[in-house]
């Protein structure tokens, strides 16, 4: 929505900080939006995890450290 006249000309981070107080409950959708303008797209859009490229990149040396959280099972890439 268009913000009132007297406000038209503020910056796009002033406007995420009217959102943060107006409408908490939109900022993670407003933020993705910021930062997708700002930046672009590979900020926001994950890239896929490629196990076997992981997996030529250990050596002994060099061993692979997996953090988890629930609800994650990487098994069937493993």
């Amino acid at each position: 929505m268009d913000l009132p006249k007297s406000h038209k000309e503020i910056t796009e981070f002033h406007k995420l900080m009217l959102i943060k107080i107006m409408r908490p409950d939109r900022v993670i959708y407003a933020l993705k939006t910021f930062i997708r303008s700002k930046f672009g797209d590979r900020y926001i859009d994950a890239i896929p995890f490629n196990m076997d490229k992981t997996n030529s990149e250990a050596t002994k040396d060099n061993p692979i450290l997996f953090l988890l959280f629930p609800g994650v099972d990487p098994t069937a890439d493993v």
